[in-house]
């Protein structure tokens, strides 16, 4: 009996030091006040423009209580009369646009950017976007408010 229970504590101190990445977690979002957690973080190449990729997609599906939601950002960055896929660390609102935001991965609806800033910082191979009073709203004028961050191992 005092095996298992030493085999019990060892495996909870385990679990308890592993990080948030381990265990699928990338950050938290607060959107509209409630709190989530970003699950399933990842970063691609992934816009065209006439079958040319022209930009990144930013993805992530976040869980709160009650809810939870899929999200697709786009990053396009014009530079030097050229698309450019380097990842500029800063303030990146002007080269993101929400693509999707909703409760399943597709969405019929366009968004419209009203405020707020994103930033991107970088270390070694985790990306971290910031999100600071970021404002978009849909077509039926649904209003998002998004701060926090999402981690994105490229």
């Amino acid at each position: 009996m005092g095996v298992c229970a030493i085999l019990s504590t060892l495996c909870f101190i385990l679990s308890s030091c592993s990080s948030d990445e381990e265990n699928g977690v990338n950050g938290s979002l607060i959107v509209n006040g409630e709190s989530f957690q970003v699950e399933d973080a990842t970063i691609s190449d992934g816009v065209s423009n006439e079958d040319v990729l022209v930009g990144r997609m930013f993805e992530a599906r976040i869980t709160g209580s009650d809810d939870s939601y899929f999200f697709t950002l786009e990053y396009i960055h014009w530079d030097n009369g050229r698309y450019s896929f380097e990842l500029v660390e800063g303030d990146i609102t002007d080269y993101i646009s929400v693509e999707t935001f909703s409760r399943s991965p597709v969405s019929v609806a366009s968004y419209d950017y009203i405020s707020g800033k994103v930033f991107l910082t970088r270390d070694k191979n985790m990306i971290t976007l910031n999100f600071e009073d970021y404002t978009f709203k849909n077509d039926n004028d649904w209003k998002c408010v998004l701060n926090g961050s999402v981690k994105y191992k490229e």
